[in-house]
């Protein structure tokens, strides 16, 4: 079982991911807000994170260049 830190802006594609995951009893923590993601990168024990890549600021790209330099054994 993984801890998985799910990042998108639309609550459906949210929907979906944390349904998929819970099955395989993964534990998802999502949020679709950016900065409350970051925020819950940073304060949280994350084995996966997956995010959008077209989001408002900061974007998927931004994030993911963020938890790579801070935690690089993050998948």
């Amino acid at each position: 079982m993984a801890r998985v830190l799910v990042i998108d802006d639309d609550i459906l594609i949210l929907k979906f991911i944390r349904v998929t995951l819970e099955k395989d009893n993964h534990e998802v923590i999502e949020t679709s807000d950016g900065n409350v993601g970051l925020d819950l990168l940073h304060n949280s024990q994350i084995d996966l994170l997956i995010t959008d890549l077209f989001m408002p600021e900061p974007s998927g790209i931004n994030i993911i260049m963020e938890a790579k330099s801070k935690y690089p054994e993050l998948k």
